[in-house]
């Protein structure tokens, strides 16, 4: 019989990432810790970690402004459960390739596929592989305020994941800008001078990860993992162009 272990982890972060930020980091690392005291009536962590590091390749097309973004990531989350001794650490390696298409000043499309590798280093390879994708419709009301709308897709491990994609670029006023793709994240910066911003952000995603057998049967077992992270964010800009 499959089972999942569903782990459910709040985490506070300095530093955000946002897939539709209206700037592209080139390299983003990040890194979060949880100790999770407490007791187990709701499979509480005891410990968690997780490790990010991601690369975002731009290549834009001089003929018509397309883009074309390659986003290679890896990522390790290392957990206990407080009924269990045992040490867990899974890992993550994927590329989100999406295609962006503009047809005119105010409609745009984009396109994306996710091949993705989820479990333990054992498993990661040769069982734990996942295809999905993206799409979205982009339009621009005006210089201020672009809105999309579109659908995710995934073959999670517990079956097919699908969710909508709402997404907001929206400059407030000179110094604000709100933006992002939700439900999946939504960032809040302020720019307090020419060199420095304070912002917010929240961002929520569910993953699946192949594990070894547990079951009396010997079959695949999996855990879902769902972060929710909210958090505050400061940045300092070394360079103005």
């Amino acid at each position: 019989m499959r089972k999942y272990t569903l782990i459910t982890n709040v985490v506070i972060i300095i530093a955000a990432f946002a897939e539709a930020q209206p700037y592209i980091d080139l390299v983003n690392v990040y890194y979060s810790y949880s100790p999770g005291k407490g007791i187990n009536e709701n499979n509480s962590l005891n410990r968690f970690n997780h490790f990010r590091s991601q690369l975002n390749i731009p290549l834009v097309s001089k003929k018509d402004s397309s883009v074309f973004l390659i986003s290679p990531s890896f990522e390790i989350r290392t957990l206990r459960a407080e009924e269990s001794s045992t040490l867990i650490k899974v890992q993550s390696l994927f590329t989100v390739l999406t295609y962006t298409k503009k047809f005119n000043p105010t409609w745009s499309l984009t396109l994306g596929i996710i091949p993705r590798w989820n479990g333990v280093s054992s498993l990661l390879f040769s069982k734990g592989f996942q295809l999905g994708g993206l799409f979205y419709i982009s339009r621009r009301f005006n210089p201020e305020l672009v809105l999309r709308a579109g659908l995710y897709y995934n073959r999670e491990f517990f079956g097919n994941f699908f969710i909508p994609i709402i997404g907001i670029e929206w400059k407030i006023n000179q110094r604000s800008n709100l933006f992002g793709n939700l439900p999946n994240s939504l960032i809040y910066e302020n720019r307090i001078t020419k060199r420095v911003s304070l912002g917010a952000s929240f961002r929520t995603f569910p993953n699946s990860y192949r594990i070894e057998p547990t079951g009396p049967q010997n079959t695949l077992d999996y855990y879902r993992i769902t972060d929710i992270q909210a958090g505050a964010f400061a940045d300092f800009y070394l360079h103005q162009s």
